[in-house]
């Protein structure tokens, strides 16, 4: 018998309101049945949460039978202050309905647990709340064996280090039997035995096993049929066709003549009749989208001969304006563009195909590569979170051979409740699979003792793709439930968080952002308008103010503005809490420094990289010289720190110890006086740091790091003049000193350098009233304020990988996996480009998920802003705002171009020169691709505006932008060009000093330039493939001629070609020539004056190696390449 008497619980009620979600809220906590809530922002399904834990706690024989999971440590340990705050306050007076409704079921939680004598507020363990990361470890601790750990283990938070060191077990051990041998050799020929970008590739498989593991390892087992790419691929495929064929059912018989009139027009294989949903009928589909969509993906509005529209004009006339109709009819259906456009993408349908060699081989390859990764797991008694998801899993057993631990946990559990389920990832989604095996047939046998599950979340907020959540697995259990237990889906629509007039503007810009339906197979989520239960204050001013600054590029007019309206929300009594988000960490550098010059305190949450600190600099120097006490360039790394400060010729002195034991050589030369010549406070700081170092390289082997490195790095003088911020930063430092220690048990550089990439800590006041964060970091919290700056912003375009892989667990109802290595050729339909066109669509639909993230954070006031060039007229009522695709901007242009506000300030008196730019130059005596590992850094100002030039400006962005494109591995075409590179431009010429009336024909020259070399068929693909040997652009070194001079080198281009052996070194040239001199003259006069300096970087080079070497210019303004030097031996 249920103890809850559902009928006296009455409508929640606010201020008087009655709530249109109440029948929702009051079903969700019916112990009795399942359901999937989808609650959005600011809808409060925390407290029904609460509420149907205790409601399932007033009815169970067992507390512990109820297991609340949740995804971070933060929200279980909150769920379980609640729930014991709910039940300690359970006899106090209710303030309202909704609280009432609370104290009532934790009342009855009481009554249910006292007669079973337990005492939960004594006993907190019997509320069974935990993470779904802590509740894998405790299924992993009760089977060790079948979980392959074999005992105590620790889940590493950064485990990057063990699977590179289980790639360098999988290539450098010869145990392998000669097929695999064979793949690994095969592998490494495709990355032209390349082995870091080898490396680099299965480190990222191994982050990334998730999506492949259980697949993978079953096609090596089973055999290549068994990866079932086909099956995957032909179950899509008729899924889609068969969500067509529902659509255009009304629309069938108009369809059939129009497509027999154009068929019989064309003559040739064109559908007379709407085609099936079978594989065999896809190319008649792709006749059908192609007859509705341009090639660029939109409604077609002409339809010509080409399209099968001939005869007397008056019957086209009248062809042309049925399919126009029906066109519009299509566009009206939500979603069907979506599904024309991926049935363009499909790839073509093979029967008999097999994966490409790249494919091949890694099939073949990675569950070798898994069996190293446990090895490696094993020897350091650490995993990571994946490995303890899989392990949990395979706890469980499977269906027809369930474990122990399965059936105790069947009988143990009987509810569960899932926080954040749009956060699922696929091992997530299988896991819950097993622990709700047999549920459904249970509850139609006892249907008395029913078990449950409440899952919880909102998919408009899956904002964690990067984590590998996938926001289909939530939309496939709304339509279809869990396997066979059927769920209910509730929805929740008030947002009790923001005020009336945000909640309008949102529900208005995201009713045309996101899809009006749900799509699985394409991961878009339907919007849900949500509802305001506060009377609007029409005495109160706008909630949300949209600005955008023109001509602001570098954004501070932008952040002059924000940190003005900042200084009023702070001094308003109604504004408690202010938050300033960001995309990503790099949005925020330009704000915070117009509030620290204003004095405005902020806090910014985990947006400082400590690797970015002098004080880490100055400590890694001298963590390098400790590993490495024989290498010269790690000592002068260590003598220009502050605690030593040599200069650059005292440096190039010393550099004259010519032996190989330089920690030995070099005490001896110092006391041979033999800098004598130096200042005489040089000596004394040379003699004082000797002996520190001496003594700590001494010490190694016998204490820890940490230690070690803290005792030298305190005798030399390090801690002094710290900040707090610096101090905390140096403790973070010497806490991954410990860790490594632990973890390597000795000074593993690349290890520590890894690891403190990752580590981002908080800069400023935490108590702050202005918090600065990503919006991934804003999840879950509110603000009254929110400023959303950086609307302009665009994602950093993605390089293609060598290999894309998607699992379609959540589409197909067999699952599967595609996978595919690189295809060059774009237009394909191939594999690898339907999964790049799904890609970008799904992070597409992320960025929507984010911004609606973001603004829903806001309570009262909702600031949006960003930066662009000037608006034309076009511009204004343009559909699509000056080439701002991909950005925030473009998402609410439609909906709210209307109410944004232009501010066209000038930028006199900011210079970009107020803060000198800064160019790193690395000094070093090798050319080799190490030759960065341990760098001395020289920083030189430039440029100062004195210095610029029309010419020199020019060819520092096409410089800067030849150099981009050779690093991303991805060559533009011409199209592509401007609209992939034409904000960097604008910042890159802004920050040399170009005067605006020249800015236009500035951007025009770099374009120019680089097109030139782009459409070179001969010698531009060629020159910018960073597919050779030894390839590097800009490469920085300094080189000792035998004049013992020092000169610091940028080569523009240099790279081994592969095929010769020979280098090749190129120097790019902007100038253009002159007036008066023909084209040869003009070749010859730049050639006589570059040879000597292309003479000096060969003879550079030739210091680190011995090969041919080939050296040349090309002329950039008219497309020319000149072979200056020929190749010597």
């Amino acid at each position: 018998m249920l103890s809850i008497p559902f009928v006296e619980l009455t409508h929640l009620e606010v201020k008087g309101i009655t709530s249109p979600d109440s029948n929702s809220r009051l079903i969700a906590i019916d112990p009795r049945q399942s359901f999937c809530l989808c609650a959005p922002a600011g809808s409060g399904k925390t407290e029904i949460l609460i509420q149907r834990y205790l409601s399932l706690l007033g009815t169970t024989k067992n507390p512990k039978s109820v297991l609340a999971i949740t995804f971070t440590r933060k929200a279980a340990s909150e769920m379980k202050d609640r729930v014991l705050t709910a039940l300690s306050t359970a006899e106090e007076f209710a303030t309202s309905e909704n609280s009432h409704k609370t104290r009532e079921l934790a009342r009855k939680a009481l009554i249910k647990t006292e007669e079973m004598g337990l005492n939960i507020l004594k006993d907190d363990s019997l509320l069974n709340i935990k993470t779904i990361d802590s509740f894998c470890n405790e299924l992993v601790d009760q089977m060790p064996v079948t979980s392959s750990l074999g005992g105590a283990i620790e889940v590493s938070e950064s485990p990057k280090f063990l699977y590179k060191e289980a790639v360098n077990l999988l290539l450098t051990s010869n145990t392998w039997d000669d097929k695999t041998q064979i793949e690994l050799k095969s592998l490494a020929l495709h990355f032209d035995n390349d082995l870091e970008k080898l490396e680099e590739l299965l480190i990222r498989m191994l982050s990334s096993r998730e999506e492949w593991q259980a697949d993978l390892v079953r096609a090596n087992v089973q055999g290549l049929d068994s990866l079932s790419q086909n099956i995957t691929l032909q179950a899509l495929i008729e899924s889609l066709l068969h969500q067509l064929i529902c659509d255009l059912k009304l629309y069938a018989a108009e369809i059939n003549e129009i497509l027999d009139y154009v068929g019989s027009n064309l003559n040739n294989n064109f559908p007379r009749e709407l085609p099936k949903d079978k594989i065999e009928d896809l190319d008649e589909w792709l006749c059908l989208a192609n007859l509705f969509l341009t090639k660029n993906e939109d409604w077609r509005k002409r339809f010509t001969r080409r399209e099968g529209f001939s005869g007397e004009k008056a019957i086209r006339l009248l062809w042309t304006k049925r399919i126009l109709n029906l066109s519009e009819n299509f566009s009206q259906l939500s979603g069907f563009k979506e599904y024309l456009v991926e049935l363009k993408h499909f790839p073509q349908f093979k029967k008999t195909s097999q994966p490409d060699s790249l494919v091949g081989s890694l099939i073949s390859i990675l569950p070798r590569l898994v069996a190293c990764l446990l090895v490696t797991f094993q020897k350091h008694s650490i995993v990571d979170f994946t490995h303890v998801t899989f392990s949990a899993a395979d706890c469980l057993g499977d269906d027809e051979t369930p474990t122990d631990l399965s059936l105790r946990l069947d009988y143990q559990i009987s509810h569960i409740l899932l926080d954040e389920f749009q956060d699922t990832s696929i091992n997530q989604y299988r896991l819950l699979l097993k622990l709700t095996r047999g549920w459904s047939e249970h509850n139609r046998e006892d249907s008395s003792n029913p078990r449950t599950l409440f899952i919880v979340g909102d998919p408009m907020q899956s904002i964690y793709g990067f984590r590998d959540a996938d926001v289909s697995l939530f939309l496939k259990v709304m339509e279809e439930g869990l396997g066979p237990l059927k769920l209910t889906t509730l929805f929740l629509t008030q947002n009790f968080r923001s005020a009336p007039d945000l909640i309008h503007w949102i529900n208005h810009a995201f009713s045309s952002i996101f899809s009006s339906t749900n799509n699985i197979q394409g991961g878009k989520v339907a919007f849900t308008p949500a509802t305001s239960p506060k009377p609007k204050d029409i005495k109160k001013g706008s909630s949300i103010e949209i600005d955008l600054h023109l001509n602001d590029h570098l954004g501070r007019n932008e952040a002059a503005m924000i940190v003005a309206k900042i200084t009023k929300e702070i001094t308003n009594p109604n504004i408690e809490s202010i938050g300033i988000l960001g995309k990503t960490r790099r949005h925020f550098s330009t704000i915070m420094k117009a509030m620290r010059e204003q004095g405005l305190e902020y806090n910014g949450t985990a947006l400082e990289n400590i690797s970015d600190s002098q004080e880490i600099t100055d400590l890694l120097s001298l963590c390098k010289l400790l590993a490495r006490p024989s290498d010269k360039l790690a000592w002068f790394s260590f003598l220009r720190a502050p605690w030593a400060g040599l200069s650059l010729s005292e440096i190039h002195f010393l550099s004259s110890v010519k032996d190989k034991a330089f920690s030995e050589a070099l005490p001896d030369f110092l006391s041979n006086r033999a800098i004598s010549t130096f200042p005489k406070d040089t000596q004394k700081t040379i003699y004082r740091v000797l002996p520190i170092i001496q003594r700590a390289i001494n010490l190694q082997d016998r204490r820890s790091l940490s230690s070690i490195v803290e005792k030298a790095w305190l005798d030399l003088g390090g801690s002094a003049g710290l900040t707090q911020h610096q101090a905390d930063n140096v403790e973070f430092f010497f806490e991954v000193l410990d860790e490594c220690w632990l973890l390597r048990n000795y000074m593993d550089i690349s290890w520590i350098e890894e690891r403190i990439k990752g580590l981002y800590v908080d800069y400023g006041n935490p108590e702050a009233k202005v918090q600065l964060m990503t919006i991934h970091k804003a999840k879950g919290l509110e603000f009254d304020c929110v400023f959303l700056p950086g609307l302009n912003r665009q994602a950093r375009a993605n390089e293609k990988p060598v290999l894309l892989i998607e699992n379609f667990l959540s589409q197909t109802k067999e699952g599967g996996v595609l996978l595919a290595g690189f295809d060059k050729e774009k237009e394909r339909r191939s594999i690898y480009n339907y999964l790049w066109h799904r890609k970008k669509m799904r992070s597409l639909e992320e960025d929507k998920r984010l911004l609606y993230v973001a603004t829903t954070r806001a309570k009262e006031k909702l600031y949006l802003s960003g930066s662009v060039k000037d608006l034309s007229e076009e511009d204004r009522v343009s559909s699509d705002p000056i080439a701002r695709k991909n950005s925030f901007l473009s998402l609410i242009w439609n909906s709210s171009k209307s109410n944004i506000k232009e501010h066209k300030q000038s930028l006199k008196g900011h210079s970009p020169n107020d803060e000198k730019l800064k160019i790193k130059k690395t000094i070093g005596f090798s050319s080799t691709k190490n030759h960065l590992e341990d760098n001395l850094d020289v920083v030189l100002e430039w440029p100062q505006s004195e210095s610029s030039s029309p010419e020199r400006e020019i060819g520092v962005v096409v410089h800067q932008t030849l150099e981009a494109i050779v690093t991303s591995g991805s060559i533009p075409s011409v199209n592509d060009l401007k609209p992939m590179f034409i904000d960097r431009w604008i910042i890159w010429l802004d920050a040399l000093s170009t005067p605006k009336n020249a800015l236009e024909k500035a951007l025009s020259l770099v374009e120019s330039n680089i097109i030139n070399l782009l459409n070179d068929n001969r010698w531009g693909n060629w020159m910018l493939d960073n597919r050779h040997l030894d390839s590097h652009a800009e490469l920085s070194l300094t080189y000792v001629d035998s004049q013992a001079r020092i000169q610091d080198l940028v080569i523009d281009r240099t790279f081994i070609e592969k095929e010769t052996g020979i280098r090749w070194i190129i120097d790019y040239k902007t100038t253009r020539k002159k007036e008066t001199e023909t084209l040869m003259d003009f070749i010859a006069r730049e050639s006589r004056r570059y040879s000597q300096q292309l003479k000096i970087y060969r003879d550079a080079i030739a210091d680190s190696e011995k090969r041919p070497t080939n050296c040349g210019l090309y002329f950039t303004s008219i497309g020319h390449f000149e072979h200056i030097l020929a190749a010597e031996e």
